[in-house]
């Protein structure tokens, strides 16, 4: 289950509008609900917000985390290389 601390840390690096992020891994990694579908932005929200467990949506939350933090770090490196060709 998320905690209130991990909440505030994925909200921070994902932003306000991560559900489509979750849900992009969830079908990538195949992950259904009971009715073979993706799981809905509601089920991701609650999950994120610790109100219900779910292992498999939360191994997403952490992969969304990941690679948005990867999608950072290149996009800092690219400024600071645009910034060096300035100077």
């Amino acid at each position: 289950m998320i905690t209130e601390d991990q909440k505030k840390a994925f909200k921070e690096v994902l932003g306000s509008h991560y559900t489509a992020k979750v849900r992009a891994i969830l079908k990538e990694q195949g992950v259904k609900d009971t009715f073979g579908k993706t799981h809905s932005a509601r089920m991701i929200t609650q999950v994120f917000n610790g109100e219900t467990a779910h292992v498999l949506i939360e191994d997403a939350i952490v992969t969304a985390v990941e690679q948005q933090l990867q999608e950072n770090k290149k996009i800092e490196r690219k400024k600071q290389k645009l910034i060096n060709s300035l100077t």
